[in-house]
This record gives structure tokens, sequence and C-alpha cells, in this order.
């Protein structure tokens, strides 16, 4: 199976360039354990699964971010933050699967280690990757083959990795619910531009005719848990493929109105 993976690591760590500054000078005390020094980078991973119906909005959203969106500057990372949380909760009516990863706060060293470790992983289960955008350059992979689905494996799944490290603290969620996942993608959305250090976003599959079925995501990420009270209720907007809930009036993705069923 193939991925499209956008690549926006922007690394604001002061305390890793302040040891590099003092490579080959005089060694640099360790703090006592108790100094804020080793509390100062928090970091989450957010994996959701949604829904086959999501798969065009989202698949079409996240390239355009890939192609088009600033991954030289922290001030376009923090926009692109903004714009995948969004479309992430946005689409809620198509969650099916999601896992989080919580961390305490912990020095810039090992923040680093942490988020380079998690963003690997998240690779790791990718067979091919078409795209990727970093520090502001885009390299686009081999044109892949047509893939096409197989009946018995149902309509599959498009699975969103997000691995964020933040200056400030990032509430750790337990016992996953839609409501707690929610609130930590509203938190995000909130984060201010002064604390995002960095972030990586990567989803598969990337091609319209490749899939990922429930049964395949669920061996390729063992940590997914079914969401409950989540599928079903959803509607697809007839104008730009966003999903939605049933109850509303309007598309929240593009404003088109929602026709009444009778």
């Amino acid at each position: 199976m193939s991925t499209l993976v956008v690549i926006v690591v922007l690394l604001l760590l002061y305390g890793i360039k302040l040891w590099l500054d003092n490579a080959g000078r005089d060694p640099i005390s360790v703090p006592p354990g108790t100094s804020p020094a080793w509390m100062q980078v928090d970091i989450t991973r957010i994996r959701i699964a949604l829904a086959a119906d999501a798969r065009p909005f989202l698949q079409t959203k996240l390239l355009a971010l890939a192609q088009r969106g600033d991954t030289r500057s922290k001030q376009g990372l923090h926009r692109l933050l903004l714009q995948v949380c969004r479309a992430l909760s946005q689409s809620e009516s198509a969650w099916l699967y999601a896992s989080i990863d919580n961390h305490q706060p912990m020095s810039t060293l090992f923040a680093r280690t942490t988020f380079d470790k998690l963003a690997l992983d998240a690779r790791a289960t990718f067979t091919d990757e078409v795209i990727r955008s970093a520090n502001g350059v885009r390299v686009e992979g081999p044109e892949m083959g047509l893939r096409g689905s197989k009946e018995r494996d149902g309509e599959g799944v498009v699975v969103i990795t997000l691995v964020v490290a933040a200056k400030c603290v990032i509430t750790d969620v337990t016992n996953l619910h839609p409501d707690r996942l929610r609130a930590l993608l509203f938190e995000l959305i909130g984060m201010s531009l002064e604390d995002l250090v960095a972030l990586e976003v990567s989803w598969m599959p990337a091609e319209a005719d490749d899939l990922v079925s429930t049964r395949a995501a669920e061996q390729l990420f063992p940590k997914l848990i079914k969401l409950p009270g989540v599928v079903g209720g959803h509607r697809i907007c007839s104008f730009c493929q966003g999903p939605h809930t049933a109850e509303l009036k309007q598309c929240p993705h593009c404003g088109a109105p929602v026709p009444r069923v009778e």
C-alpha cells in the first residue's frame, strides 16, 4: 500500500542549540532533577482512522497542504497544525478508530529523540512514499500503479497520524472517547505560535484507488481503539465531498446548504 506523507518538522529547541554551541568547550553542567530544564517540551501523537466516505475530502485537503503549504517558517507550520486539526474535527462523524500516545514534559534533548522515534515509527508502516514536504522543499516519488480494492475488504479507511511537540503541557488522554479526542484537537487548535516546537503529519493511503481495510489498519496499528457511537449518522457534501453530521443545515467545510430529507 502507498502513503502520502507530509514531513513538516521544525525543531526550535533552544536546549539543543545551546548544547551544540558549547560543543568542544567547557562541559555543560547537568541540572538537578528538580530543575525546570528537564520539563520543557511535551509531545503527543494522535492517530485517527476515518471511514471511506471521508477519504476524498481529506486526501484532497492534505494533498493541497503538502503541495502548497508553507513548511519553511514557524508561522506556516502553525497554520498547518490548525488546518489539519480543523479538518479532523470537522470530520468527526467519520471517526472509526483512534489512538493517542501520551508523554510527560521532558528535556529538549530527550524530546528530539522521542519526536524522531514517533515520526519514524509512523513512517515504518508505509511501503511507498508518494510526496514529502519538509522545510519548504517538496519531493515527489514515482507514479504508483493503480491498486484496485478487493470487494471483501470493504470500502477501507484513511489513517492520519499527527505528531506534535510543544513548549506547553499537552493534555494526556486516557480511556479514549470521542469527547476526549475532540477536546484534544480543540486544544491543539488553540495552541499559540510560540508554543509549537515541531510537527509531522502523515496519512495513508495516498491514492484514490488504493485501499486500507479496517482489518489491515488494526494489524498495522495495533494501538488503534474502535470508538463508540461514531459509526453512521453522517452525510457527504455533494459540493466538496466533505463528511459532516446529518443534522447540520450547511456543510462546515464549504458552507453549502444541506438538502432536506423529506
